[in-house]
């Protein structure tokens, strides 16, 4: 198994440690035990090869792109959701959102990027974003009859979509803030307005 540079780095650093303290008669803190995740994180690096980074920013392009013209290909198969065959889809078009939403692994890792998605200010989009995900393959696969499966599949893609955009959203500094604002302005807005100057009149 090949190792990954980071442990080269740990090994060697511990190796030199010791020597230093040993010829100076220190006594070494007792190393801490690595948690599950960082050794499953370990394992993996171990498995993959190294990439540079320039390897890592194309490869995430990819991803991205084809993950999006997957996404936006499924819009072909719409016709057969409303003629009551969901799965081509539903199928297609969540397969390319795992693809594009999967592409930043390339960059940071699949460590970096699981604390990332269940970060404190995406913690809640990102678990709406997966329950709408599997609510939706639920939904086209499921083969009994669901009392209006089309329009709760449409629902679970729309909210599957606004935590994608949601959860996109929170990497640019004060978009959020942003959207927040233009959504209250224009619902204050149509609520506020008279008729004739919310239509222009």
């Amino acid at each position: 198994m090949r190792s990954s540079p980071m442990s080269s780095m740990e090994n060697l650093y511990t190796t030199v440690s010791t020597k230093v303290s040993s010829s100076f008669g220190f006594e070494m803190e007792p190393e801490r035990e690595k948690a599950w995740y960082e050794k499953l994180e370990e394992e993996v690096c171990g498995q993959c090869p190294s990439m540079t980074w320039s390897q890592r920013i194309w490869g995430c392009m990819i991803c991205m792109i084809c993950g999006f013209f997957i996404s936006m290909g499924s819009m072909f198969n719409f016709t057969k959701l409303l003629a009551g065959n969901p799965i081509p889809f539903a199928t297609q078009y969540t397969v390319g959102n795992i693809l594009s939403i999967s592409s930043t692994c390339l960059l940071y890792g699949p460590l970096a990027q699981a604390k990332s998605m269940f970060a404190t200010t995406r913690m809640v989009t990102t678990i709406i974003y997966f329950t709408m995900m599997g609510t939706t393959l639920f939904l086209a696969f499921f083969p009994e009859e669901i009392p209006g499966r089309v329009f709760l599949l449409i629902a679970a893609i729309f909210l599957q979509s606004l935590a994608l955009l949601w959860y996109t959203l929170s990497f640019i500094p004060f978009a959020r803030d942003l959207a927040k604002n233009c959504v209250v302005g224009l619902c204050c807005n149509c609520v506020d307005g008279d008729d004739e100057s919310f239509w222009g009149f």
